[in-house]
């Protein structure tokens, strides 16, 4: 039992677990599903709101919903054509519907995998490893009938490997083991990590493993990370020769950013494209990422989730999108030792994938980054139900004056 069970009835809980089931493994299979067009999705996206609704609130913060309304308003003069332009050259109404959609949507999944996770939280817990196990062949399984390259390896940021992460960092945190167990088990991780996020994600679980400051940790990990958004556009030819992948994203950022500045801070609105899809800077001629009629070049992000808002919403929305994030980073007072180190990992795995990939505004991660939000959310909630609990303690064990 959770500290949300009390709220809620167990048939309800059932009820949005089932649910959640059929979206889970639609974000398990989102890149097998892909090709069956956006039906599944808008069906997923249907549970997701009804899910809300049974819920009877969204599980995010007060930030997180001004972010909502702030980047609506954007939405509607976007559509009205009243937002500044930069160097974008396209603009289209169903891709800027789009792309806001993915912002509220974040929340809705985040909601409806709390009533899932709080249904099944002690048989997620006792079987963490097993799912990791599963989750991680199912994934690989996927790629193999895909055909996609980095095959047994953990590379791509997305809905299915972020399922995968979410189980391995619940079994690596919920018990005292020895410290050469969990050092191995992060070992194997890192081995297999073929991409920065997830290798700064594996260093970040191994810091969080021997220090006993989860805090601290967290914020050194966002520390780090800010570091790297900042100076990655300045450097971005130099970064060629150490990690092509890093290279071609800083001129992304810098695209990002130019446009923010271009228009004044306050963003280009939706429904343009994200990059310039030029690389001339990193000695590519005219090498592009994607052609320039092809049908996603609305949608390739700049892979950082902070950048995409930069060009989006400027200033003000890598404001409310940061602010969101810190607002959540650090684990609630009232936690065991175990659920802060599970909570600072999550929160670590949350900022380091947001900083490197589009939480923000692409399907085929967003389902993942919710997932850990949610698990997030019933830690929290079990955080505030305990201060509750021990407040009530302490005023009923409070001396009564006689009276007279």
């Amino acid at each position: 039992m959770t500290a949300l069970q009390p709220r809620y009835s167990g048939r309800l809980l059932g009820l949005v677990a089932l649910m959640a089931i059929p979206v889970f493994f639609y974000a398990k299979s989102f890149d097998l599903l892909r090709p069956l067009g956006t039906l599944p999705l808008l069906a997923c996206l249907g549970l997701c709101l009804a899910g809300s609704v049974l819920m009877r609130r969204l599980y995010t913060n007060w930030i997180y919903l001004v972010f909502i309304a702030y980047s609506g308003f954007v939405l509607l003069l976007s559509l009205a054509g009243m937002m500044p332009e930069a160097w974008t050259r396209y603009h289209d109404n169903a891709a800027a519907i789009r792309h806001w959609l993915a912002i509220p949507s974040l929340a809705l999944a985040t909601t409806l995998f709390v009533g899932l996770f709080t249904r099944y939280r002690d048989l997620i817990v006792r079987r963490a490893l097993a799912l990791t196990v599963f989750f991680y062949l199912y994934e690989q399984g996927i790629l193999y009938l895909r055909g996609e390259d980095f095959y047994w390896l953990m590379y791509d940021v997305k809905n299915q490997s972020m399922a995968t992460t979410l189980t391995l960092i619940i079994f690596l945190f919920r018990e005292r083991r020895p410290l050469w167990m969990d050092l191995g088990l992060i070992l194997v991780y890192l081995l297999i990590a073929a991409s920065s996020s997830h290798q700064i994600l594996a260093l970040s679980l191994l810091a969080l493993r021997i220090s006993p400051r989860e805090n601290w940790v967290v914020i050194g990990v966002s520390a780090a990370i800010a570091l790297m958004l900042i100076l990655a556009p300045v450097f971005a030819a130099d970064l060629w020769s150490l990690d092509r992948n890093a290279a071609v994203r800083a001129i992304m950022w810098r695209d990002a950013a130019d446009a923010m500045v271009q228009s004044n801070g306050i963003g280009v609105g939706f429904g343009t494209e994200y990059i310039r899809n030029q690389f001339y800077a990193l000695g590519l001629g005219d090498w592009q990422l994607v052609s320039e009629g092809g049908d996603s070049r609305l949608f390739l992000s700049t892979h950082s989730a902070i950048y995409d808002m930069a060009i989006r919403l400027g200033i003000p929305g890598v404001i409310l999108a940061g602010g969101w994030i810190a607002s959540i980073a650090l684990a609630p007072n009232g936690l065991s030792a175990i659920g802060r180190k599970t909570y600072a990992a999550l929160s670590c795995c949350f900022i380091i994938f947001a900083a490197f990939n589009p939480v923000l505004n692409a399907f085929n991660i967003i389902f993942g980054g919710a997932m850990v939000l949610a698990w997030m959310q019933v830690i929290a909630v079990e955080a505030r139900q305990a201060r509750r609990q021990t407040s009530a303690a302490d005023t009923n064990s409070l001396p009564v004056q006689a009276s007279g």
